[in-house]
């Protein structure tokens, strides 16, 4: 439901009963930090949730608790995705899987198919390949499931069958409304079809799902997903020419983000560095996207290419017209190493105009 102050209230209470050592103890404290990894994790750090997802899966493993190795590796698997270690996270994303696959925990098992195809998303191996491997992730118990359809959508996406992946996010919103009827996976839901309508090139529409994502995201203080929208609406606007919003967004992506998180600490520089190219703020805007595009790991290709497309987009406002299609065919290689077709089409369009 997005409620993490009561949620945080209720795990203390319950933690305060709990004063001896026990594997009750483990289960709230796991339980714990999985709410504040969706509000921070600061200033909790990553190397604190490590230290003790690692307790608890060594004495999950034990006892035989299924579930609980399970909620013990999707913590680690978290962590690796924010640190941007997209291989370690999917070999971490499988174990847990099987581990979810042997337990009774439904929340588990799907949370396990959402991050495996999450790592699948955003690493290295082509979209093909990930579209095979989603679909049959996407299948729970005999039905779809939306915890991996706006994943799946994005994907088709990247491949150009735009109408495929709306209609995907459209069963998924159905889902999510008449069946879970939570509102926190409808910001998840927004920002993939934003991401959906920006490869398809309506921006408008875009822009109208990133705002509602960032109000829902500020709203539950989920910083990383805030951040992240922020940061998404802030090249949208930029894009359309809406400068001093666009300056705005960026900045709320910067106060926003995990100070240990890849993505919108890669992103918040890469959209603020537009936004100060803009303003005639040369040296600034170079080294703010520098630094964006040196942040990112190699596994990461889209958010590779991406925030190359952004520094193109920075050397070509400062008048660097051969380092700016430098950058964009550095992206457009990228792309179509990872099969983002659409992508890759529109960094080529931008190059020929």
């Amino acid at each position: 439901m997005g409620r993490h102050d009561q949620a945080e209230t209720v795990l203390s209470d319950l933690l305060a009963r709990e004063s001896e050592p026990s594997n009750r103890r483990l289960v709230l404290e796991l339980e714990r930090v999985r709410v504040r990894f969706a509000t921070g994790p600061d200033p909790m750090t990553l190397e604190e949730i490590v230290d003790l997802a690692t307790t608890t899966l060594t004495d999950y493993d034990a006892t035989g608790d299924e579930a609980g190795m399970a909620q013990a590796l999707f913590m680690l698997g978290e962590v690796s995705r924010r640190r941007g270690r997209i291989t370690e996270m999917e070999e971490i994303v499988r174990r847990e899987l099987g581990h979810a696959g042997r337990s009774d925990s439904g929340r588990e098992q799907l949370g396990a198919r959402r991050m495996l195809a999450t790592a699948l998303e955003i690493g290295s191996k082509p979209v093909s390949h990930c579209i095979e491997q989603c679909e049959v992730l996407s299948f729970w118990r005999g039905k779809r499931n939306a915890a991996v359809l706006p994943v799946l959508a994005h994907l088709y996406a990247m491949n150009g069958q735009f109408d495929r992946a709306r209609d995907m996010v459209a069963h998924a919103e159905v889902i999510f409304k008449e069946r879970a009827r939570a509102r926190r996976p409808l910001t998840l839901l927004r920002k993939r079809r934003a991401e959906v309508e920006i490869l398809a090139e309506d921006l408008d529409s875009a822009e109208d799902e990133l705002r509602q994502a960032l109000q829902l995201d500020l709203d539950m203080e989920i910083r990383e997903e805030a951040s992240e929208a922020a940061a998404l609406l802030a090249r949208v606007l930029f894009v359309k020419g809406h400068l001093d919003e666009a300056a705005e967004m960026a900045d709320l992506s910067r106060m926003q983000a995990p100070s240990q998180s890849v993505a919108p600490q890669a992103l918040w520089r890469s959209t603020r560095a537009l936004t100060l190219a803009a303003q005639d703020r040369d040296e600034d805007a170079l080294r703010l996207s520098e630094a964006a595009v040196d942040m990112v790991p190699a596994g990461m290709l889209n958010l590779r290419a991406d925030i190359r497309i952004d520094l193109g987009m920075v050397l070509s406002t400062l008048g660097f017209r051969e380092a700016a299609q430098a950058a964009a065919n550095e992206a457009i290689d990228l792309y179509g190493r990872k099969g983002n077709l659409a992508a890759a089409s529109q960094a080529r369009s931008s190059i020929a105009v």
